[in-house]
């Protein structure tokens, strides 16, 4: 039998791997500390990571000849409480017209970010990989990127709206607007997209049908490094927490920021509520990606407790030894690993034939 304390080290880490990445790029292995006191206003750290992912979406766009593969095309749609105020979205579609006059299963994708960082342009590279890869499969897909707002623009619930208002307008549009699919819609999302993900399935689940007929059907859920605002709540005392203080890439001290800014205990709306009571019967086919060496680890787990209690079809994907969010860094093998792996899920989710 696995001892289970060898398990958790072996998802804590870090791994063979980071180790290597981090003494080739001159990058401290050991934890860094970072004070309570002389933090960076929180719109300086939203520009600075903004910035860094930016730049590097930009340069895998060109490096994979993702330009060159995948057309992309900005829409605006309304915001139900703010017209004037509309949504910004972006849709990726194959470079070619072997797909054209056929209806093409579509991704609708949320960024991370700790609801405060991220837009449509750090996410080019990201949703543009599985246009291309799932071309490559003949099996051609739309990718629909939205730019929610994010806590220094709208306070708590305002990106659940944004979320949810994407999904209505997709309703009525995705077929003539996209040439997509209504049958075959996947939602997918890392870090707080992953939540804006989960809440909308749970939400329409309890909604279709009672007023009026829905021609969407979700066939399935990429949930990436997944953050849960009210389920994070609950997690005070887990082991993930005390192990990664000062971990890479999403230390505590910017998770305080970023769940200090949600500020979810500000608001009482019981309907945007994800949390260990709630209903997650009947949700599709649900894929769940979780770095072992993150704060958020334990929650990862705790979820897919959840969905297997609630008989939901589901995949958990683990990358032991691996910061939150080590997808960003494109030098990782992982990274190309944590790519083939999306693109494997969506043809499950599919029912098409595997890579």
């Amino acid at each position: 039998m696995t001892d289970p304390s060898q398990e958790i080290l072996f998802l804590q880490g870090p791994s063979p791997e980071w180790v290597s990445y981090c003494i080739a790029n001159k990058i401290p292995t050991a934890p860094v500390i970072f004070p309570d006191e002389g933090r960076l206003p929180y719109r300086t750290i939203q520009k600075r990571i903004n910035d860094v992912w930016e730049t590097s979406s930009r340069h895998a766009v060109e490096v994979e000849g993702l330009n060159v593969l995948v057309q992309t095309t900005d829409y605006s749609i309304p915001r139900d409480r703010d017209p004037d105020n509309p949504i910004r979205i972006r849709a990726y579609t194959p470079n070619n017209t072997d797909h054209c006059g056929i209806p093409l299963p579509v991704y609708v994708h949320f960024h991370g970010g700790g609801f405060l960082s991220g837009n449509l342009d750090t996410e080019d590279a990201t949703c543009a990989r599985p246009v291309a890869l799932l071309a490559a499969c003949k099996c051609p897909m739309v990718v629909i990127s939205v730019q929610y707002r994010v806590t220094s623009e709208a306070p708590y619930p305002a990106a659940f709206r944004d979320a949810w208002d994407v999904y209505e307008f997709l309703e009525k549009e995705v077929d003539v607007l996209f040439g997509g699919d209504p049958r075959k819609i996947i939602l997918g999302g890392t870090d707080s997209g992953a939540a804006l993900v989960l809440w909308v399935a749970v939400f329409a689940n309890s909604v279709v049908g009672i007023s009026k007929p829905w021609k969407l059907t979700i066939t399935g859920l990429m949930l990436c490094s997944p953050w849960l605002p009210h389920m994070d709540k609950e997690g005070n005392g887990e082991l993930s927490r005390a192990q990664n203080v000062n971990a890479p890439l999403l230390p505590q001290a910017l998770h305080e920021m970023f769940r200090d800014l949600l500020a979810i205990d500000a608001v009482h709306c019981p309907t945007f509520v994800l949390n260990s009571d709630t209903n997650f019967t009947g949700l599709p086919k649900t894929s769940v990606h979780v770095p072992g060496q993150s704060l958020l680890r334990d929650q990862g787990m705790k979820l897919i407790n959840l969905l297997a209690q609630a008989g939901v079809e589901y995949r958990a994907r683990l990358y032991p030894g691996l910061p939150h969010d080590f997808r960003r860094i494109d030098g990782l093998w992982s990274s190309r690993e944590w790519d083939l792996c999306i693109t494997r899920e969506i043809l499950w989710f599919l029912g098409a034939p595997g890579m």
